[in-house]
């Protein structure tokens, strides 16, 4: 009698553990800000629960999930893959040149492009076990590489005449509000969840993420495994641009932007805020299925709010940023001490080229292009291609000095921006003489770059996320303010200097 007394209340002491343990849990905190932001834009909106709008919700769900799975599997290996988005559109491209060049049929082209994603995967996972350099720079590298492919073979011409049966599947609707697409999404999560759980497979991918060399020493093949996970990343991303064609009713070369970045922030924004681990080893599927749907979400309801584009682009790499800043108080125990994207020693070998040689190749080239095409040559392509390369100059400085301390900064495009339409700003609308909005551009930049420093510094989180983060951000803030229209009124003084000529 007392035995069965104590084991019952073991087991109740063990619920109420497993209760509280779920209440504290990340999964849990996400599923409170979406019932929380739901109800608000509920209220907010007329149409936000309206059958057209959950089902028009419901579909991109069901998209960004997979995009955030593609991007999980390969940071529980302590890595990333930024070509996510040039491997979607390349896959699905093929997919369709088989159907319409080829003539193949629905499912055997549905396979086959399948295949091609986890290929390409597979070639990012080879290159980097073979030669060591972080996945960042490969995947950096392949991004352009497999878009430029895929736009070059195609000819950037979209694949209209699918099969019917394609947008048909897109355009089904379940009880009138819900779209099949959540059946394919919430199906992989469930295959996830079992993979990292049930099998040794899983389990070998979440030990040579934590740690891979006990990993190796304890028998696991640490660098088939990076292999795998970066050929199931390139499975899923076909997948998902397959979901994606089956919305648009077509293969389209622009359907993840230009090679791919419109997929970075949501492949990213999913696993982070699901609590996926940066440095690897711990992985979140119903985190990062619920990060997607609080990511679609907010984008949706803001929207529907009137809320620019723009400025929803800023709120959602501000939202990373936070995600990032939240995840290093979490785990500032377990990141101590740690650099988490290791991405100092393989940009110290890609330094490790002599100037001379770099200059033998830019004579070579001078020569080539100069005797193919002698226009090359001429004073005025001279006068053209001397002011790019003084502007592209400064723009390499500007990276030297942060990769110079084993960093990098994604945002220097978009803090050039913000300060030159700021400057034009400044004299257009104030009216403010040229070397005061110079001043003013300047230090508006100096602001930015202090930002990241201050962020960077004081967390210890990775650069290349903190500032993918205020990537958005700025530029978000730049379009939102000018709604992405110029500024005509630049003094003409201004104009004069930057058509100046010395030849």
């Amino acid at each position: 009698m007392a035995s069965a007394q104590e084991s019952s209340l073991s087991t109740k002491i063990s619920d109420q553990s497993s209760m509280r343990k779920f209440f504290f849990s990340n999964e849990f905190g996400l599923l409170f800000l979406i019932v929380v932001f739901a109800t608000v834009f509920a209220l907010l909106t007329a149409g936000f629960t309206s059958r057209f709008n959950l089902y028009a919700l419901g579909r991109n769900i069901s998209i960004d999930v997979v995009i955030g799975f593609s991007m999980m599997v390969v940071i529980v290996t302590g890595g990333l893959n930024l070509s996510v988005g040039s491997i979607g559109v390349s896959a699905v491209m093929f997919g369709g040149w088989l159907i319409e060049g080829m003539g193949s049929t629905l499912p055997v082209a549905l396979i086959l492009l399948l295949l091609g994603g986890a290929l390409l995967g597979a070639i990012n996972g080879v290159m980097v076990v073979r030669t060591g350099v972080h996945s960042f720079i490969i995947t950096l590298a392949t991004m352009s590489v497999f878009f430029g492919l895929m736009i070059w073979l195609t000819q950037a011409e979209a694949f209209r005449n699918l099969p019917p049966e394609v947008a048909t599947f897109g355009r089904t609707k379940i009880y009138g509000y819900l779209s099949p697409l959540l059946l394919i999404s919430s199906g992989v999560a469930i295959m996830l969840a079992v993979l990292y759980r049930y099998t040794s497979l899983g389990r070998n991918m979440l030990a040579a993420g934590a740690n891979p060399t006990a990993a190796e020493l304890s028998g696991v093949n640490v660098k088939r495994t990076f292999i795998l996970c970066h050929a199931l990343s390139g499975l899923l991303a076909a997948l998902a641009a397959t979901m994606l064609t089956c919305r648009t009713g077509a293969a389209i070369p622009s359907m993840t932007g230009h090679i791919g970045q419109d997929w970075l922030l949501p492949a990213f924004l999913a696993p982070v805020l699901g609590g996926t681990l940066l440095s690897g080893g711990k992985v979140s599927v119903l985190g990062t299925f619920f990060g997607a749907v609080l990511v679609s979400l907010l984008t949706n309801g803001l929207l529907l709010l009137q809320v620019s584009e723009f400025w929803v682009q800023a709120v959602l790499g501000a939202l990373l940023l936070s995600a990032v800043l939240l995840e290093k108080l979490r785990n500032v125990v377990l990141l101590q001490n740690r650099f988490i994207w290791g991405i100092l020693i393989p940009l110290q070998k890609l330094l490790k080229v002599e100037w001379s040689g770099l200059l033998l190749v830019v004579i070579l080239a001078i020569m080539l292009i100069g005797y193919l095409k002698p226009s090359f040559l001429t004073p005025f392509n001279i006068q053209i291609l001397l002011a790019a390369i003084s502007v592209n100059m400064v723009i390499a400085l500007a990276q030297m000095l942060i990769v110079g301390i084993g960093q990098m900064n994604l945002s220097v495009g978009a803090i050039g921006g913000l300060v030159a339409i700021s400057f034009a700003g400044l004299m257009d609308i104030f009216q403010l003489p040229i070397p005061l909005a110079v001043l003013v551009g300047l230090l508006i930049g100096l602001a930015a770059g202090l930002f990241n420093g201050v962020i960077i510094a004081f967390t210890g989180i990775s650069a290349f996320i903190i500032t993918l983060a205020s990537l958005s951000v700025f530029k978000g803030i730049n379009l939102g303010i000018t709604e992405a229209q110029p500024f005509y009124g630049v003094a003409e003084s201004v104009k004069s200097f930057g058509n100046s000529s010395f030849i």
